[in-house]
């Protein structure tokens, strides 16, 4: 709206700062809510949660290109999803429970801002961040770069494009409404491992085979293998209730570094060795994601399944 109708770039760039710390403000908010509702539940039910997300990212995606097909313009678009959610937002936060009720700041001294601070310095808390920032990656890579890489480097239609990268979203969306079982019966650390694995195979499908049905087979792996990263290290972030929000908040930091580095870095490496290859760097981190997952198995003094 801003860079449409005001013709303001420094409006733009305020506006889009806005968003985005409104954004990481309530990404974390609704992670430590997951969390809580996950100690109620004695289950997991996270990745049910960012189910909705992805959920909301292919909606989001059909009515931008009915709206885009109609001839509606971005601010006015932008301006009608905005009176939409606002009420939707103020109604629907009536039924979000007060988690202070479930917290150890009750009865105790709150958290002091030294200790928030120290969240940064626990090895734990550190290799959660780890399996964030790489899942986070390859969720970010597919999200930015898939379609286009299929143009690139398999002389792909666009229309053909954005359909790998359809199959690699309904991967993601199918991964997470299907995770939180596989949670319940095999626990985190084995779950995690699977996803990184199966994640490596779709990704070396979609980077060496040229074969239409094979590589889209490979882009929906790639899909359900990134899954489950986010979500889980969310979860394992808020298992000590004291302190919980700061480490949801640090391990979602990690995690958005690499929706901000991944796009430029692939687009950088990309140049020079197409953008097929440059996906290699996804698979490097994949596999740090795979060596961490261990950090997320729930303390003892925790008697969680999840």
């Amino acid at each position: 709206v801003s860079s449409q109708w005001l013709g303001s770039y420094p409006a733009a760039v305020v506006a889009i700062i806005l968003a985005g710390a409104g954004n990481g403000i309530a990404d974390v908010a609704m992670n430590v809510e997951g969390a809580a509702v996950e100690k109620e539940l004695s289950r997991a039910i996270m990745p049910w949660f960012h189910a909705f997300w992805s959920l909301g990212t292919v909606s989001g995606a059909g009515i931008a290109a009915a709206a885009s097909f109609g001839g509606l313009g971005i601010a006015w678009h932008s301006l009608v999803m905005a009176a939409l959610m606002a009420p939707t937002l103020i109604y629907v936060s009536k039924f979000v429970t007060d988690t202070s009720a479930h917290s150890d700041d009750v009865g105790e001294a709150r958290t002091t801002v030294g200790e928030r601070m120290g969240v940064w310095k626990e090895p734990r808390t550190l290799a959660i961040g780890l399996i964030a920032l790489g899942m986070a990656f390859a969720e970010g890579s597919a999200n930015d770069w898939l379609a286009l890489a299929m143009v690139d480097g398999r002389d792909f239609t666009n229309a053909q494009g954005a359909l790998w990268f359809g199959f690699f979203t309904v991967g993601m969306l199918t991964g997470r409404i299907g995770g939180v079982y596989a949670l319940d019966r095999f626990g985190r650390v084995r779950v995690l491992q699977l996803s990184a694995g199966v994640a490596l195979i779709g990704l070396a499908l979609v980077i060496l085979v040229a074969q239409p049905l094979i590589s889209g087979l490979g882009a929906a792996l790639w899909g359900v293998g990134s899954s489950l990263g986010f979500p889980v290290a969310m979860s394992a972030a808020a298992d000590n209730p004291r302190g919980g929000a700061a480490r949801v908040s640090a391990v979602a930091t990690v995690a958005y570094g690499a929706f901000l580095i991944g796009p430029p870095l692939i687009g950088t490496v990309g140049a020079s060795q197409g953008l097929l290859g440059a996906l290699w760097i996804v698979v490097a981190l994949i596999a740090m994601s795979f060596f961490a997952a261990p950090a997320a198995k729930p303390p003892v003094t925790h008697n969680s399944s999840v």
